[in-house]
């Protein structure tokens, strides 16, 4: 048994020594969020007239050098996405013929409501677009065992988007230790297509506690959750000062209307907001919910039209599903090409549907949706004002334009804030004026001297002349006269872009609460011909001592254009920076792809320990953005050269499920942390 664990400590030991080289060099290479093999960090070339990094990386300093990379980088690492990559047209899951719907995360992680002795009621309004049997109910119960009989969960009727309706069924249930509670409906309440029905829970609290739990999600809009104490006014559920959906779920058994009925269920990889020159490959979910089979060859139809107000755009698609539908199946329908987001600013409308000529439910083809499509860029939710901010005396939001899908050079034309209280209290100092900085703290526009003049009042202003950001990140503060006024709004779902305090990246505090109500209203110039590294295949962190090895990179086009040949160099540099191999390539790819180009000809890396600069670029002569051509990273050549054991132990441990210190006192230990030999000079190869 010490020989085998003792193995497995040494394999944790050396994936531990490759994690430390990734995070160093290889988990920083990613280009894109959603990569998990590479190695590195790509910076600019050397060789290249205006060095920056590549387009998710352009938010860093201009001013990049090798010694100061990784501090950079960490700096300016992405935070979550504001925009969702999908939206669910009908939020009821896949149909099966029994199936559960459910709005809440996958495991309860908020908190409930109903912390005193009383009686309180949680409800879920839920809906499903064919016929079906409401058959039971789950919920998450918080606090076993402090509620006691009776209490019930109801089916209620449609009533409206805020309140239950009539009861139509009620059950009894007795709490046990389960965290998740089953309660089955005996009369199994039939719902029509489309039609809208609540599960109630009644909980009698005997103490305090939570006794009907929430997820831990974001904030929902338009709320589904609520509760009450009385059963007649109902508030939405919140959990730390968000709407959250309750853990309450209903169980369903579905029953199709009609033999051929084919519906468009949900879109995906469409955000509500997003700002021009995107691109996005809309996908249509299309599922059978008839009892016919349909063969492949059903059209499938996508418009998007707007902005509201105009008829001057007008996008249209088709195509068609690719296999065989039995009933209750789905199938992703991928429109091509991209749509790629006008200029024009505003609200479009986007519809999808399915043609089958037999469809006998015409009413559930169709799914429509709005995106916005808006310049002003902001990580708050101005829906969602949650504090004011009094202290400061400067509030400032961190713009990284790649997170907005932002290209350089960004023109800044307005800047939009919203406060709390200003001048409608004496003591309250309503002066403030904007101000815009570098990330090293240097100061790039001030506006003029402002006043807040009322309370929740939404401040814009119009940079003249507009500024230009050639490339990188930059700061919008709101900086009052007094240290404390006028009070910032700001929300409650924080993604590290709020700072307070003093200028430069030493000085700025993070405000951990939430994000600022600042906005800046910005434009710039899409590209044709746009393209650079987007990943490396190989080598990664490490490679075998003296084996050959063919070099291969992820190359993206960025650009709108097609390109059918798109060179690539590959310069490898070794550890007394001269040139030891160089490798070449071309690859084509349409716009938005990506792929993967082998470089010629293979590369032999050296002795254990040698350690090597990689860098690639691409040399497109069209390039209208050389700040993404050129990618750098490193590598080592690394074995494995010795086998360490640590024999039995002559006295056995108790197999108890504790382990004691005196059980392994005999047990060997080898340090194998300078695999490299960097302390002395000698690495040691375990």
């Amino acid at each position: 048994m010490r020989k085998i664990i003792l193995i497995l400590l040494i394999g944790v030991i050396v994936i531990a020594y490759a994690n430390i080289a990734d995070n160093l060099g290889g988990n920083k290479l990613r280009t894109k969020p959603q990569l998990t093999s590479s190695g590195g960090m790509w910076i600019g070339h050397p060789k290249m007239s205006n060095t920056k990094i590549n387009t998710l990386k352009q938010n860093a300093k201009a001013t990049i050098t090798r010694e100061n990379a990784v501090s950079e980088f960490l700096s300016v690492m992405p935070a979550a996405k504001m925009l969702e990559n999908q939206r669910i047209i009908n939020p009821a899951p896949l149909f099966q013929t029994e199936d559960t719907i459910y709005y809440d995360g996958a495991n309860a992680g908020g908190v409930g409501y109903g912390t005193q002795p009383g009686t309180w009621y949680g409800a879920v309004r839920f809906t499903t677009v064919i016929p079906c049997s409401v058959k039971a109910a789950i919920f998450y119960h918080w606090d076993y065992p402090s509620p006691i009989d009776p209490s019930y969960i109801y089916i209620c009727d449609a009533g409206t988007t805020t309140q239950p309706g009539s009861k139509l069924d009620s059950v009894p249930y007795t709490p046990n230790p389960n965290n998740w509670i089953r309660v089955n409906f005996p009369n199994a309440v039939y719902r029509s297509a489309g039609q809208d029905f609540w599960v109630v829970v009644k909980i009698i609290q005997t103490a305090g506690g939570f006794p009907l739990g929430c997820d831990a999600g974001p904030s929902v809009s338009p709320a589904r959750s609520f509760y009450s104490g009385d059963m007649t006014t109902w508030y939405s559920w919140p959990s730390l000062g968000i709407n959250r959906n309750a853990n309450l779920r209903a169980i369903v058994k579905y029953m199709p209307s009609a033999a051929n009925d084919m519906s468009v269920i949900s879109i995906l990889n469409v955000p509500e907001i997003t700002t021009p020159y995107q691109r996005y490959p809309i996908t249509a979910v299309v599922k059978n919910l008839g009892t016919n089979s349909q063969q492949p060859g059903v059209p499938v139809k996508l418009r998007i039209t707007g902005p509201t107000g105009t008829f001057d755009y007008e996008y249209n698609d088709v195509e068609y599903t690719t296999q065989t539908l039995e009933q209750y199946a789905s199938e992703n329908v991928i429109f091509v090409p991209d749509w790629i987001v006008p200029e024009s600013t505003g609200i479009y409308t986007i519809k999808c549907w399915t043609e089958l000529a037999e469809d006998e439910v015409p009413s559930n083809d169709t799914a429509t949706f709005e995106i916005e499509v808006t310049n002003w860029l902001t990580y708050a939710n101005w829906e969602n004002p949650r504090y004011f901010v009094p202290y400061g005396p400067e509030k400032a939001m961190l713009f990284i334009p790649s997170e907005f899908g932002v290209l350089h050079p960004v023109v800044i034309e307005s800047l939009k804030t919203q406060f709390y209280l200003s001048s409608t209290r004496p003591w309250n100092d309503s002066i403030f004026r904007f101000k815009i900085y570098a990330t090293d703290g240097t100061l790039l526009y001030v506006s003029d001297t402002l006043r807040a003049d009322s309370s929740w009042h939404i401040e814009t202003y119009a940079v003249e002349p507009p500024l230009t950001i050639p490339s990188g990140s930059f700061y919008v503060a709101v900086c009052p006269r007094s240290d404390s006024h006028p009070s910032i709004l700001a929300d409650n779902q924080p993604v590290g872009r709020s700072f307070y305090g003093s200028p430069g990246e030493k000085s700025w505090v993070p405000y951990t609460i939430g994000e600022f109500f600042i906005s800046t209203f910005v434009s710039w110039q899409p590209r044709n011909n746009d393209v650079g590294p987007y990943a490396m295949v190989e080598p990664l962190s490490m490679v075998a001592p003296n084996v050959a090895m063919t070099p291969k990179v992820v190359i993206k086009n960025y650009g709108f254009n097609n390109q059918p040949s798109i060179p690539v160099v590959m310069e490898i540099y070794d550890q007394s920076k001269a040139l030891v191999y160089t490798g070449t390539g071309s690859i084509a790819l349409n716009s938005g792809d990506t792929g993967t180009v082998a470089l010629t000809p293979q590369w032999t890396p050296g002795a254990h320990g040698t350690v090597y600069d990689i860098t690639v670029y691409t040399a497109l002569p069209t390039d209208e953005n050389p700040a993404n051509d050129t990618g750098y990273t490193f590598t080592s050549a690394f074995t494995i050269t010795r086998n360490m054991y640590s024999n039995l132990t002559s006295t056995p441990p108790t197999i108890d499920g504790d382990i004691q210190e005196t059980e392994w006192s005999d047990a060997n230990q080898y340090d194998v942390s300078d695999v490299l030999g960097q302390a002395s000079g000698y690495p040691y190869r375990a």
